[in-house]
């Protein structure tokens, strides 16, 4: 488990070091294995502007550079980005600089007969992600945007990460809040965990779904939300941390619910509304999911771009007895959730971890998922984790909830 200071500090302040709290996680048997400080990647790393761009005289694919970072010269760099343009704001590497990620030192070079005193920087380069088309440009998003300051608050690189090896039976500390009660007991100080209002949510009695797939005292749950628009939306908060924790943006939907899985330690599901309807050849309704324990030889085309071959010891979330998801481990393709998805339906349950592991460990799949279930989902009860991830749709989409329907029972706070 992967947790950002910056993220831990929302819920529960700190008064000692990183690495004090880092012993006393250990003592308590949150083993912290690594302390990465995010600073590292990006150290001496300036915001500069390209003052003058002009093609370089020996080669037709570089270009030579002016680029203002502070200092009284500006520096001539040879870039080979086919993005590089005047009159823009680029992280810079000056002489002298190393970037951990790509092991290299810049050094004084000359490139084809021209004098090279740098590298513009591309964000593979600086270990922000995981593959990049030419070099980074800032956007009007960044308001701080001043030459010659570092970069590491631009992208939140001013930040520690623990790394805690998470045992089995302390499922409560796959996820921020858990943490935070941790950290909490540890040091005398109250944890600042929100309390979602849990919204009007409405019990079913539906016969597709099989309740004993769910953990006593938990619930099968599904919200259906419409009119979200993603092309404009900015949730750089959100990717951000999530990045930090290792954990790939995809879009900005799955985004969230992968957010909120870190965060309250709840695991979520999206599917595309439009998608469903069209696969059931019907207008999807609560009343159309099932969940049950898979067929023999049943076919599950997932988003592995694997087709599985299941078995009667898997459970799948079904939508008119067509599988849409193995229950707790991973979805389906044909459902997924794209940049054009306008409505979706969110899944949020309790599965049993025996089933989950039993399914994980056949079918060879593994997920972010999967390991929570497996250990065993520690949350007051799923709504309040529906509810959390609406208030974030809310925040970032102009979009409404249509409904959200339960099977089980609710959990009673004392």
């Amino acid at each position: 488990m992967r947790v950002p200071i910056s993220w831990l500090k929302e819920f529960i302040e700190l008064k000692i070091s990183v690495k004090d709290l880092a012993k006393r996680l250990t003592m308590a048997g949150f083993e912290v294995e690594a302390i990465e400080d995010l600073s590292s990647l990006a150290e001496g790393v300036l915001v500069g502007y390209v003052v003058e761009k002009f093609p370089h005289p020996n080669s037709k694919k570089l270009s030579v550079c002016k680029v203002d970072i502070g200092r009284s010269d500006n520096l001539q760099i040879v870039c080979g980005a086919s993005n590089i343009k005047q009159g823009v704001y680029v992280p810079v590497a000056a002489i002298g600089v190393y970037l951990p990620k790509v092991d290299l030192k810049i050094k004084h070079a000359e490139i084809r007969g021209i004098e090279s005193e740098g590298m513009i920087c591309s964000l593979e380069e600086l270990g922000i992600e995981d593959k990049s088309e030419g070099i980074y440009i800032f956007n009007d998003s960044h308001n701080l945007l001043k030459i010659g300051n570092t970069i590491t608050s631009l992208f939140g690189l001013n930040d520690k990460v623990l790394e805690i090896a998470i045992t089995a039976n302390r499922p409560d500390g796959m996820s921020i809040y858990g943490i935070a009660n941790e950290v909490g007991a540890l040091t005398g100080r109250k944890s600042s965990i929100p309390k979602v209002k849990i919204e009007e949510a409405k019990k079913e009695n539906n016969n597709n779904i099989s309740i004993d797939l769910i953990d006593k005292d938990s619930l099968y749950s599904l919200t259906l939300i419409e009119n979200i628009e993603m092309n404009t939306v900015n949730i750089n908060k959100v990717t951000n941390m999530l990045k930090k924790c290792n954990i790939k943006s995809i879009n900005p939907i799955v985004d969230i619910t992968n957010y909120i899985m870190i965060e309250t330690g709840q695991p979520l599901h999206a599917f595309d509304a439009d998608k469903l309807n069209q696969l059931c050849n019907c207008n999807v309704k609560y009343e159309n999911f099932g969940l049950r324990m898979a067929k023999e030889g049943e076919k599950f085309n997932a988003l592995d771009n694997k087709i599985h071959s299941l078995n009667e010891k898997n459970a799948i979330t079904t939508c008119n007895d067509i599988p849409i998801a193995i229950a707790g481990v991973i979805g389906g393709k044909d459902t997924a959730v794209t940049l054009e998805t306008k409505r979706v339906w969110i899944e949020c349950a309790g599965f049993r971890n025996s089933i989950i592991r039993i399914s994980s460990r056949d079918l060879g799949v593994r997920s972010e998922s999967s390991g929570r279930f497996e250990k065993g989902v520690v949350t007051e009860q799923p709504l309040s984790s529906l509810n959390r991830a609406y208030s974030l749709f809310k925040e970032y989409f102009d979009c409404n909830k249509v409904s959200t329907s339960y099977s089980g029972e609710i959990i009673t706070s004392s």
